[in-house]
């Protein structure tokens, strides 16, 4: 029989071996990678997602390195001939960074001038017949997407910013963000009055703590919350508390939105857990 230091060594060196061959195996992959259409390239980062758990270390890595090269070979800059609602959240990059950030980045559309157009298009939408004296966005991503949409509706733009960053007399709002952080906001008092009609605007609204500040604000000033608009609005408790009393746009289509909330979207090939690169 063995002892138990052999034994403890030949599993070693059995677990070692195993792992230089499935690292060497996923490098062979990575190698082929370049030959595989976009569609593929999803699939891949799929099943990498959901392969053999005992494996997991060299398994991640190959799903960030499928999911990187996917992210770099695509051409961002491209406009599909069927421009279906939607068509540019496919744009849109996975966390490959770790838990500390947002689930995805859909700031990477905003690259491509006819994606940013139909994603305007689609926001706008609801509020064709409503009469807008101003859009305000929310530091720092719905700076973005508010100041395109003052610029296509002809309003002006005001900035909700995060406390600490204006130099004037300011209206302030203590809210939880996404990531669970307790942060102030704040406002201007020189723009916004009584019965003054204000769209707000935001990247993505989570948890829907970060609009309801934004929505307070606005209020506490007199000022009328028209509506509320980002590319997506999750179902959260905050979301839809947002939907039930606020008139509001998304880019989401409704067959796309459970994946939203579960916050794993397909069309991406990742979900919430980050991709990251372990060995």
């Amino acid at each position: 029989m063995l002892s138990l230091s052999k034994k403890k060594k030949y599993w070693s060196n059995s677990c070692q071996n195993t792992i230089e061959y499935l690292h060497n195996l996923h490098l062979a992959i990575l190698s082929a990678l370049s030959c595989l259409s976009d569609l593929w390239c999803r699939r891949v980062i799929q099943l990498a997602q959901h392969w053999n758990p005992i494996c997991s270390s060299v398994t991640t890595s190959l799903a960030r390195c499928v999911c990187v090269n996917y992210c770099l070979r695509m051409d961002v800059l491209a406009v599909p001939t069927d421009r279906q609602k939607g068509w540019y959240l496919s744009l849109m990059a996975p966390n490959t960074k770790g838990p500390t950030f947002a689930w995805l980045d859909p700031s990477r559309l905003y690259c491509n001038s006819q994606a940013l157009a139909d994603c305007m298009k689609d926001l706008l939408s609801p509020f064709q017949n409503d009469s807008v004296d101003l859009v305000a966005g929310i530091d720092a991503m719905g700076f973005i997407l508010g100041a395109s949409v003052a610029t296509t509706l002809g309003k002006g733009f005001l900035a909700i910013r995060k406390a600490g960053h204006l130099c004037i007399a300011t209206q302030s709002q203590q809210y939880t963000d996404y990531s669970c952080r307790e942060k102030n906001m704040e406002v201007r008092l020189d723009v916004l009055k009584p019965g003054l009609r204000v769209l707000l605007v935001d990247q993505w609204i989570e948890t829907g703590g970060t609009m309801k500040a934004a929505i307070q604000l606005v209020e506490q000033l007199g000022a009328i919350v028209v509506g509320v608009a980002a590319v997506a609005i999750e179902n959260t408790e905050g979301g839809k508390w947002i939907k039930k009393h606020y008139k509001h746009a998304h880019c989401i289509p409704e067959k796309l939105q459970e994946q939203i909330d579960r916050q794993h979207l397909e069309l991406l090939g990742v979900e919430k857990t980050p991709i990251t690169l372990t060995y």
